[in-house]
């Protein structure tokens, strides 16, 4: 018979399927995979059988005194399963899977999908999750990429090969798949010696090519990967026929997979057309048998919870050693040979009591292992000696790895621990909270944590710099690595050849920084933060590379510009000099070229005076790409809109959320990212300057001085490139190509009484300005949206047959292509709570194509006049409903399009609502105060006022499709989203002869005034490219405004592609 193993893992499964557990007494156990290569000790895995979260903050359960936290980053939270708590559909935080109906998940034992088991080849994170599945993670784009039905019952343990070409999977279903990690294909099923009951551990022996297995039922086994053609398939088929497993064959004692929820996922997901998110079986696969020459029965006297292969210092460094240890609290070391393995010395810590070891770890001649309760045991492998126990837990300790000579831990009491090379614990905290730290993996390239936890959540940390958090006087003091304002710290320079995704996860750590510094426009507290926004920006392209980087004075008392230039490197010429012969920035004024100025889109006569430059002693026809962006931020509105904080970057399901990811400090910085990429690898043909204003939120106050006054820092710009627009849709990238135009206004209706007056007593005796304004609301439009000001549309460019055609397409595209929902505005807002419902799908059955053509059009393409507030000047409260307002104003918007002129229409609309109070004035109906003269006593008598303020603010937008840097952009979006989003753009295919997948061209209805006014000003050889890095749910002035991951990444590379593909044209001048 066993010993008692404490609550083993099966019935600690059970109870946590069951809503059982408790989490301060709960049990897991760990289990451990081999190292990918045998040398590589840093890159080994741990794995562990608990329910386990980190999060950035919490408290720390210690034996010890408290310790202050480290503020570790998550970079990513990602959701295997919902929780389906009450009615409706699941929460799905991951967007790949939108949303899937709740009767899918019938069985409350999918409320709970808790990663068991982690693993990472160099494009993929694996997550073993208990309902059987494994989840194959995109480790570029952390987007879900395939689900592997595994195993009929949990996934307790994942490793890979020393290839990472196969993945081996091992679970409470008595066998061991591998996987091709490239195909998701199941290879051959192991099926493990008769009665095993759960395959807890797996290791793999590089140097033997050897599969080893630590099972419930006490025994280790191994299996012969590369011998495995040798067995018969005759014997392994009849000792499957003869062997009847009962070792557990209680149906608890797992939980065992519903087929049919898998199958339900994968219909939703093809419902969205996702194709690219797949389902695979284990079916029809070759199985083999481990008979019983390679098992070694009664290996330890408990569940063999961990394994690990390593080497020992007093043996030959070519021997591969098998470290094994159990619910029994024994730790055994084994030879490894081509036979299998040999027994060569047990460790133990001298306890009476039996103790679970649930996890191992080997390195520089040392052991670690984690136990049950809480502790850490240190062994000397030279002199065999436990030297050190570490208490920082309060639960078991289920995972483990090094990374830098730092130890981490991961413990069912929801910590996570971080110990120094003396291990001293340096850094504490919370991942999943109240949840349990089940898996964990250290990702050494990108310098990541990997945990997986009962919250069915894969979570991506950061890890901080370690020398800074080694204390050197105390543990009890912990020193935190934050942003200083002077701009984000990174752990190395980046002019070295850091590998892409480290180089994605330091674009991360600056945009992590950037949001959480709160640069809202227009708040005098927050002028500060503004500016503390830009300064972080200007610190940012210095340390990236810029040539020159400082800040661009704006209107007195406004937020500054961020100017920012990279010259190509050695090799190339530069008609920029550089930095040292240049007098300090904007400390002295240049005359500039002698452009003649457009009039900022508020003005209405240009300026009479000629551009003044500073700084720099440059040629003003110098060719450059220029990049514009704002770096400040919409207010983030209430509290309630919002699944976590505005100003702190949350990683969920893919996705980034925060205040500005998307508007747009994500795309500046992913931009930003990409020109510091070619500078870095002396890809950068041309000087790219870099404006980035602070005051766009607030009508780019001060912008068009400032740049007046600065032009010759910015060359002669053939190219300026922005990303402030966003898909049509969710699914297909787009270009935008067009934008209208925008005129705001405010109609103030006042009397001259000054004072509210009572309905009862003076209704029909005294005008009322409510209703003149009402009047005059009515007279601007009609109920079909047609605006009725004289003129108007009288310079509306026709719609030429060309433009309808593509519009058509454009349509029809949309709507079999399967983002129909989201482009007429059904889809589900961009809550990681919320879900796309039914009702988003059936909308396609109640529109035609043509109702779309048409609402796209009216959206895009024609002029519209909209009213957006309508306030009174009261003193009585909303409640009352007695009193009559003494004033009322509306505020209002126009929209225009080609080929109107923005000052004409402005003009238009202000004589019209002139025209139209002054009819009202003559009226005998509504003047009443004159009509009843006599009746109403002086102070009461209405004499009324019409105070009009029209703003010109934006005049719309329509670049060349066919010019050769839109091509060049369409080719990069293309080539960039070829493997994963594919489009083919049938108006594309008919203007290029029928081939090309390119993006969708696309308009929007929006404005953005520095668009055409840089355009004008820079000259008509200037192309203005405004590439869509967000989605269409994005958010953006919203709350839970959000960003793919992919997306930014992608936008990033977008970026790089289309500045290679024109430098030629800059180096022929």
């Amino acid at each position: 018979m066993l010993p008692n193993d404490g609550e083993n893992l099966l019935a600690r499964l059970n109870g946590l399927v069951l809503g059982q557990h408790s989490p301060a007494t709960a049990s897991a156990t760990a289990v451990d995979t081999a190292v990918s290569s045998p040398g590589n000790l840093i890159a080994s895995l741990s794995r562990n059988h608990s329910n386990t979260s980190l999060s950035a903050a919490g408290s720390v359960l210690a034996h010890g005194p408290a310790l202050d936290l480290a503020p570790l980053r998550c970079l990513q939270s990602l959701t295997q399963r919902p929780h389906t708590g009450g009615h409706g559909p699941p929460p799905w935080s991951d967007a790949s899977l939108h949303s899937v109906d709740s009767s899918s998940f019938s069985s409350s034992a999918y409320d709970n999908d808790s990663v068991l088991a982690l693993a990472a080849t160099d494009d993929y994170i694996f997550s073993g999750s208990q309902g059987g599945q494994i989840y194959v993670w995109d480790r570029n784009t952390y987007q879900l990429v395939h689900i592997v039905a595994a195993h009929k019952r949990t996934v307790l343990a994942l490793t890979l090969d020393s290839t990472k070409d196969v993945l081996f999977s091992a679970g409470g279903d008595s066998k061991v798949k591998a996987w091709c990690t490239r195909s998701f294909r199941c290879l051959y099923v192991v099926n493990p010696g008769d009665n095993v009951g759960a395959v807890l551990s797996l290791a793999y022996s590089a140097k033997h090519d050897l599969l080893i297995l630590g099972c419930q039922n006490t025994s280790i086994q191994w299996f012969a990967i590369g011998r495995r053609h040798e067995l018969s398939k005759a014997d392994c088929q009849r000792e499957l026929v003869a062997r009847r497993s009962n070792f557990f064959d209680s149906a608890a004692s797992c939980v065992v997979v519903d087929e049919s929820l898998l199958r339900s996922i994968k219909d939703e997901t093809d419902a969205e057309n996702r194709e690219d998110l797949a389902l695979s079986r284990s079916e029809d696969c070759d199985e083999y048998v481990i008979f019983d020459s390679s098992i070694a029965n009664y290996a330890h006297h408990g569940y063999v919870y961990a394994l690990f292969v390593g080497f020992l210092p007093n043996i030959s460094n070519d021997e591969e050693v098998l470290v094994s240890a159990a619910g029994d609290g024994i730790i055994k070391l084994w030879l490894i040979t081509e036979r299998g393995i040999e027994h060569i010395r047990t460790l133990s810590s001298g306890s009476d009591a039996a103790c679970n070891i649930h996890s191992l770890l080997m390195d520089d001649e040392l052991l670690v292992a984690g136990l049950q309760g809480g502790l850490i045991e240190v062994w000397d492998l030279e002199t065999f000696q436990k030297i050190k126990t570490l208490h920082g837990h309060t639960d078991d300790v289920l995972a483990l790895a090094i990374y830098d000579r730092h130890l981490f831990s991961a413990s069912a009491d929801g910590t996570t621990q971080i110990w120094g090379p003396n291990f001293e614990r340096v850094a504490s905290y919370s991942a999943h909270p109240g949840e349990m730290a089940l898996s964990m993996i250290v990702l050494p390239d990108e310098e990541l944590v990997v945990t997986g936890g009962s919250d069915n959540t894969v979570k991506f940390w950061e890890i901080p710099l370690l020398s800074d958090l080694t204390s050197t006087t105390t543990t009890t003091t912990i020193t935190t690595v934050e942003a200083s304002g002077r701009g984000p710290v990174f752990r190395e320079t980046l002019h070295g050849a850091a590998p892409r995704r480290k180089l994605r996860n330091q674009m991360l750590t600056a945009l992590s920084q950037w949001v959480a510094i709160r640069s809202v426009p227009d708040v005098p507290e927050l002028q500060t933060e503004c500016r503390r926004a830009a300064r972080f920006l200007r610190d940012l392209m210095r340390q990236l590379g810029a040539t020159d980087s400082y800040l661009i004075p704006g209107a007195e008392g406004r937020n500054p510009l961020v100017y920012g230039r990279f010259s190509p490197r050695a090799g190339h010429s530069s008609p920029f000099p550089s930095a040292s012969a240049m007098a300090p920035p904007l400390h002295r004024a240049v005359q500039g070229a002698n452009r003649k100025p457009p009039p900022p889109p508020s003005s209405s006569s240009p300026l009479a005076h000629d551009a003044v430059a500073a700084t720099g002693l440059v040629s003003a026809d110098a060719p450059t790409v220029l990049v514009y962006g704002h770096y400040d931020v919409m207010p983030p509105g209430e509290a309630t809109s919002w699944d976590s904080d505005p100003f702190t970057l949350s990683g969920r399901g893919g996705y980034l959320y925060g205040r500005g990811v998307t508007d747009n400090k994500g795309p500046v910085l992913a931009t930003l990212f990409a020109v510091a990429e070619l500078w870095r690898n002396d890809e950068l043909d041309m000087d790219v300057v870099f404006c980035i204003e602070g005051e766009e939120e607030a009508g780019s106050i001060g912008f068009y001085d400032a740049i007046m006054r600065h032009s010759a820092l910015f060359g002669r710009p053939k190219l300026i490139l922005l990303s402030s627009a966003y898909w049509l849709g969710e699914k297909f990238p787009c270009l935008t190509y067009g934008m209208r135009g925008s005129i705001r206004a405010t109609i103030e209706i006042q009397s001259s009484r000054m004072t509210d007056v009572h309905s009862g007593v003076w209704g029909g005796a005294a005008a009322e300005p409510l209703t003149w304004l009402s009047h005059i609301l009515s007279r601007l439009s009609s109920v079909d949206g047609k605006v009725l000001v004289p003129g108007f549309e009288d310079d509306v460019r026709p719609v030429t047959s060309e433009e309808e055609k593509h519009m058509r397409e454009l349509v029809h595209h949309l709507m079999t292509g399967g983002d129909y929902p989201a482009v007429i505005g059904e889809a589900a807002p961009a809550s990681p709570t919320s879900s796309m419902g039914s009702g988003a799908r059936a909308g396609h059955d109640l529109c035609t194509e043509d109702q779309v053509y048409n609402q796209l059009m009216a959206r895009w393409r024609f002029p519209t006049l909209s009213v957006h507030h309508v306030t009174m000047s009261t003193s009585a409260s909303p409640a009352n409903s007695t009193l009559v307002p003494a004033g009322a104003r509306a505020d209002i918007s126009v929209r225009i399009v080609p080929n109107q002129d923005i000052q004409q229409i402005a003009e238009q609309l202000r004589s019209y609502i002139v025209s139209v109070f002054d009819q009202l004035k003559s009226s005998n109906i509504l003047a009443k105060g004159s009509s009843k003269a006599g009746i109403c006593p002086p102070e009461k008598e209405d004499r009324m006022r019409l105070n009009l303020t029209v703003r010109p603010v934006a005049r719309w937008w329509l670049a060349d499709p066919q010019h050769p840097f839109s091509c060049a952009a369409r080719e990069a979006i293309a080539a960039e989203w070829s493997d994963s989003a594919p489009v083919v753009s049938p108006t594309a295919a008919s203007e290029e002869g029928g081939a090309g997948k390119v993006p969708l061209l696309i308009r929007e209805g929006g404005s953005i005034p520095a668009v055409p006014w840089l355009e004008e000003f820079f000259g008509p050889d200037t192309t203005v490219i405004n590439l869509p890095m967000g989605q269409s749910t994005d958010n953006a002035h919203m709350g839970n405004e959000r960003i793919r991951l992919v997306n930014l990444v992608k936008g990033q590379n977008i970026v790089a592609r289309l500045l290679r593909a024109i430098g030629p044209s800059f180096a022929a001048g």
